[in-house]
């Protein structure tokens, strides 16, 4: 009990002593009437001194009831959006993977791998390998990797890129390959960043490629093709490798 409930009570035992010796004083008549306006005012102070403690000092586990509600009524964080795709992945409504510019002319084109590459979360191990521009400065523009992102959501978001474990530089052997962000549905206007991959000395691993702002809630990775697939007179027929981007956001 703290000092104001004792103040309180003390303050009602008092009137109550006053009218009970006003009532003794007064005769029998005159006591029993006053001994009833005693216990009604009585009442009345412990109701006050009761709703003064309710609304004006609630009790610690009042408090602490309050500011819990305060907390869990405030919007939560995103949980986070985490997503993977790839040509050998499965197609869903948030991720996605294409390919453009494609031709088929042998070595000098693309191919389809049908292993080496990411086999696990939904993923079969299938990836393409994407013919080199012939130049390390210069893309060709109607070649490249897409990969689609639908965070739903602003924040950061890590990407990650997985280089196959392939046979030969002439189904990985982007050296380095080129890679750019888009803060878009597509990729369109500025990046909001840029990295390369060195395939040729990262085959059959995950490289971390950083962390991109997002604030559209979608986020494209777009692999170039520049490259170059010859040394001195000699064609390599180098490609690059196109498999899957993993994407974790922090919300």
């Amino acid at each position: 009990m703290d000092g104001d409930e004792q103040a309180g009570r003390d303050e009602q035992s008092r009137l109550t002593r006053s009218f009970v010796d006003q009532a003794r004083a007064a005769g029998p008549w005159r006591a029993g009437s006053q001994l009833v306006v005693t216990m009604l005012i009585a009442t009345i102070v412990a109701g006050g001194c009761i709703g003064y403690g309710f609304f004006t000092r609630p009790s610690r586990h009042q408090v602490h009831r309050t500011s819990a509600l305060a907390l869990t009524g405030t919007s939560p964080a995103p949980a986070g959006y985490s997503a993977l795709a790839g040509p050998g992945c499965s197609q869903s409504p948030s991720a996605g993977f294409r390919v453009y510019g494609w031709f088929g002319s042998g070595l000098t084109g693309f191919d389809t791998v049908r292993s080496g590459g990411w086999a696990s979360q939904g993923c079969d191990g299938g990836y393409i390998a994407m013919p080199m521009s012939g130049s390390r400065t210069t893309d060709d523009p109607q070649n490249y990797g897409l990969w689609t992102f639908r965070t739903g959501e602003s924040g950061k978001c890590q990407v990650s890129v997985y280089v196959p474990k392939a046979a030969s530089i002439v189904q990985a052997g982007g050296d380095p390959a080129y890679y750019q962000v888009f803060d878009a549905t597509s990729a369109s206007g500025p990046p909001a960043g840029s990295f390369a991959v060195s395939q040729v000395g990262r085959r059959g691993r995950w490289v971390s490629a950083g962390s991109f702002p997002v604030s559209s809630g979608f986020l494209t990775v777009k692999a170039d093709s520049r490259g170059q697939d010859w040394a001195g007179n000699t064609k390599t027929y180098a490609h690059i490798a196109l498999d899957v981007v993993r994407l974790a956001c922090d919300g």
